[in-house]
């Protein structure tokens, strides 16, 4: 009986060690340029921060993301940044995507070149609204930006909906164009928790996309992991982002 139970407890032990292997070794899209002839950017909502009654602040992978879309505007000034973030707190907070056009704007980019709604809820959302815009603009070359763990979801989510976009990640960006601050923050996170965090919940997503190609129930589960009392994502004890910023 014991050998059977440290069969077992080895059996566990190894595939711990091996899933955690795999988070730490997966190779994430690094693709950090876009076409020349791009005319639309999406930036992703991911979650907000405060500290008590302090201000409502962007946590750090919502910052990274608007910090990236800065410095793709610097090398491409006729593109349009598109947000729509959408009030994952309830009513009585400001919209993400509020949050996030006040802190892009601080960075640089002019409020003319931004394209704002604040409805959407989750990342299907995001882009739904995204092809609208795009359709009613005639923008015909778009680009997504996102965490590095949307490399398998997001494009799936495209090819679903029969549309194209260039996807790149925040992390990319700023690893080859962002200062070196940024570039410390970006190498800290992929080694953290936040990073393991992320990128089980975006494993689950994968899988589940093929029995829920529209996104029906991932919307309703990420809805309802986005509000004031799920600090975690959803994800009990496992953080996917910093939200208790300096």
């Amino acid at each position: 009986m014991t050998k059977k139970y440290v069969v077992i407890a080895s059996s566990l032990l190894f595939l711990i060690v091996g899933f955690f292997t795999y988070l730490l070794l997966r190779n994430y899209s690094n693709q950090s340029t876009i076409p020349s002839s791009s005319e639309a950017l999406l930036l992703h909502g991911y979650w907000l921060s405060q500290k008590g009654d302090g201000p409502l602040k962007l946590s750090l992978r919502s910052q990274l993301e608007i910090q990236a879309a800065a410095v793709i505007y610097k090398q491409y000034p006729n593109l349009y940044l598109v947000i729509n973030a959408g009030p994952i707190w309830g009513s009585h907070y400001l919209s993400l995507g509020t949050v996030m056009k006040k802190e892009i704007i601080q960075l640089g980019v002019p409020e003319e070149k931004i394209i704002f709604q604040d409805n959407a809820m989750d990342t299907y959302d995001e882009i739904v609204s995204f092809l609208s815009l795009a359709k009613k603009y005639n923008w015909t070359q778009l680009v997504d930006l996102a965490a590095s763990q949307h490399d398998t979801s997001i494009p799936t989510l495209y090819t679903n909906l029969n549309a194209q976009a260039t996807y790149v990640t925040a992390e990319s960006i700023l690893r080859t164009y962002g200062t070196q601050s940024q570039k410390n923050t970006v190498n800290q996170l992929t080694f953290s928790q936040y990073e393991v965090g992320l990128s089980l919940y975006e494993d689950f997503v994968r899988i589940a996309l093929i029995v829920d190609p529209n996104y029906q129930l991932l919307g309703a589960h990420a809805r309802s992991t986005r509000n004031r009392k799920t600090p975690y994502g959803g994800i009990p004890f496992i953080p996917v982002d910093k939200y208790d910023l300096k």
